[in-house]
């Protein structure tokens, strides 16, 4: 089905390392959230395809004001 949409202008990827997410999220897991080696191997997949013309990387690690700030001069040079 995503194959009919149109294209995308810009796609964001917030990226944080697994480790650091579960850090963040301690309770209420669900089972693939406590599954480090798929979060691993989806986070590398998702970052092969960010090098993509289309693509942007954001540091999801940084604080929640910084994330915005880079997010939105993302769409801004779009």
């Amino acid at each position: 089905a995503q194959r009919l949409l149109p294209p995308a202008d810009l796609t964001l990827l917030l990226d944080i390392a697994p480790e650091t997410s579960l850090a963040r999220k301690r309770a209420a897991r669900d089972k693939f959230e406590r599954d480090l080696p798929l979060l691993s191997r989806v986070r590398a997949s998702y970052t092969r395809q960010a090098a993509a013309a289309g693509w942007q990387l954001v540091d999801g690690t940084r604080t929640p004001e910084q994330v915005r700030d880079d997010i939105l001069s993302a769409v801004r040079a779009r």
